[in-house]
């Protein structure tokens, strides 16, 4: 053994310990952060040294597609970007609901694939580069080399475009040309860096990038007329107002509404529901601007500004009940739009239902929390507290197990300003 190999492990410090993190973790000694920056800066020099052997202190091309290829996936879950681009998409061209829906079974699978994908792109990129730079020396293997670091490069660059669609008000088509602009302009220098030349070689990697990119357009057609065939041949199920305000397509509902469509057309809820419940803002004003029901009920005597509340989205429950809702509207099972908004903790959404003639002492019988004063004293919210008490809440309505407000109390404030209340025997005077 040599004096080296029988040296103990350096003293461990505090430096040391961090630089075991990323190598330990990330593999930085494999060369990922080395790979990554000479595949921005000169990508064909890169490239042309690992073919020529100069490879340690690289990332492996196919490892590397592998990891661009699961950040991105990453990227796109925490941001939504899939979703979002699916929305925006659809917005314009999607016609019927079962159109719809193979969109979305269609787009989701791209998405969970997305490594199959990029191979049905690369493998036939690295094809026909090797036929159209066969004079170049580099035989098949070493053209799959370009392909999948190039690959793996243009999926990080790609991310960009995320941020971009994130926080400009950008089209899902204008951002998959972008997208492709951006695979063309990087392959192009990444190759005239590699093969030479200048004009015939971008013309060459265009022409079979495009030309692969072609290949899985016609996988994908493939794959879906064997879908629709294995369906078998039904006509494309129509959109309902309903179904369209869930889905948020607002130019299919407007289209509908024109068609003649009642605006309160019912599927166990109207339209105006499900906008509300999904906190579907412009589908809301569309629908109010179209006259619709701002009262009606769905299958469990919900108007729409409840679920508006139930599901938080509070500027949509100010709209409704601006256009009209009834302040003192309860579901089947009890529930008031006073109790939504103590529990939601808006005030002035509770002083508008009070105002309206919401019943201040409605009980629920199935519910420990069964009034207003209850939910509030519940959440500690002496504010919404002393309004309720003022407005002649009864501190003295108790649930079905017994229970009174003063039961529930959270936090001594309130806890004491309910006991106070109970001692004077009625309820406080507005």
């Amino acid at each position: 053994m040599t004096p080296t190999e029988n040296a103990p492990p350096p003293r461990l410090t505090l430096r040391y310990l961090l630089r075991q993190i990323p190598e330990r973790f990330f593999n930085v000694e494999r060369g990922w952060l080395r790979t990554a920056r000479e595949l921005l800066t000169e990508p064909g020099a890169m490239i042309r040294r690992y073919v020529e052997r100069d490879r340690p202190g690289y990332a492996n091309p196919f490892s590397y597609l592998v990891m661009a290829t699961a950040v991105t996936l990453a990227v796109h879950a925490v941001t939504g970007f899939r979703g979002r681009m699916l929305e925006s998409f659809r917005q314009r061209t999607v016609e019927s609901q079962a159109q719809y829906d193979f969109v979305n079974q269609v787009n989701e699978l791209v998405f969970q694939n997305l490594l199959f994908v990029s191979f049905l792109i690369l493998v036939p990129f690295a094809i026909l580069l090797r036929w159209f730079f066969r004079r170049s020396g580099l035989n098949l293997a070493e053209s799959f080399v370009f392909a999948f670091y190039t690959g793996g490069q243009v999926a990080f660059l790609g991310l960009s475009l995320v941020v971009l669609f994130l926080f400009l008000p950008m089209r899902a088509e204008l951002i998959a040309s972008l997208g492709m602009l951006i695979a063309l302009s990087y392959d192009s220098y990444a190759a005239v860096g590699l093969y030479g030349g200048r004009i015939g070689t971008v013309v060459k990697v265009v022409s079979a990038y495009l030309l692969a990119y072609a290949f899985l357009m016609l996988v994908v057609v493939v794959a879906t007329v064997a879908y629709v065939l294995g369906r078998g041949a039904t006509p494309s199920e129509p959109w309902n107002l309903v179904r369209a305000a869930e889905d948020n397509v607002s130019v299919v509902a407007r289209r509908l509404l024109d068609e003649g469509v009642d605006v309160d057309q019912t599927l166990r809820r109207t339209p105006l529901h499900a906008a509300a419940d999904k906190g579907h803002a412009e589908l809301v004003d569309l629908f109010l601007e179209r006259g619709a029901n701002v009262n009606a009920r769905d299958h469990l005597g919900r108007v729409p500004m409840f679920l508006a509340l139930a599901h938080g989205h509070l500027e949509i429950a100010r709209r409704l009940a601006g256009a009209g809702t009834d302040p003192a509207v309860a579901t089947d099972a009890g529930t008031t739009l006073l109790m939504l908004a103590v529990r939601r903790g808006d005030a002035d959404l509770a002083r508008w239902a009070l105002a309206g003639g919401a019943d201040v002492d409605a009980a629920r019988a199935d519910s420990r929390q069964a009034s207003a004063l209850m939910i509030a004293a519940a959440r500690g919210d002496l504010a919404m507290v002393e309004l309720l008490l003022a407005s002649g809440a009864d501190p003295g309505v108790a649930n079905g197990d017994g229970e009174t407000a003063l039961d529930m109390a959270r936090g001594r404030a309130v806890a004491d300003r309910l006991r106070k209340a109970s001692a004077e025997g009625k309820p406080e005077e507005g």
